[in-house]
């Protein structure tokens, strides 16, 4: 019987260490998939204001390759936020999308500049996704961390 609890007790200690180890590694894959979204929202934003920005047709086609290639990028990263990520993070990658222009139109410059005027709003969604950030790949999140 000695031996039974013995091995219950040792099993209960390794199922917890495991339990501890996944995650850990749920909140590091959290923390670089949040991350690598944050910079992609704002990699997406300024190639699309710079874009606006070109006037000669030279300068416009460096900067549509590369609103292209922010564009897919911040695609890519909602995806992975799709996956990885919380409900409450979705959520404030749902409000940071609504500041840029759609990623997954058929056309993709299907915005106006007046899209992008709204520095206000970005800046609040951007602040929100940070603070979900902030609550859920800390070890143990700061009181300033956000409601």
């Amino acid at each position: 019987m000695g031996a039974t609890v013995s091995s219950n007790t040792s099993l209960d200690i390794a199922r917890q260490q495991q339990s501890k180890a996944d995650d850990q590694k749920a909140r590091e894959q959290k923390e670089t998939t949040y991350r690598e979204y944050l910079d992609a929202a704002v990699g997406y934003r300024a190639a699309a204001s710079d874009l606006f920005a070109r006037t000669a047709p030279s300068d416009v086609s460096g900067a549509f390759s590369a609103f292209m290639t922010a564009r897919s990028r911040f695609q890519k990263q909602a995806n992975e936020v799709y996956v990885y990520g919380s409900d409450d993070a979705w959520k404030a990658h749902v409000d940071v999308a609504g500041t840029l222009p759609p990623a997954l139109s058929d056309a993709p410059l299907n915005f106006k500049a007046s899209d992008l005027s709204n520095e206000t709003a970005f800046t609040a969604a951007y602040q929100e996704f940070l603070a979900v950030r902030c609550r859920e790949v800390a070890a143990k999140a700061r009181t300033g961390c956000g409601g």
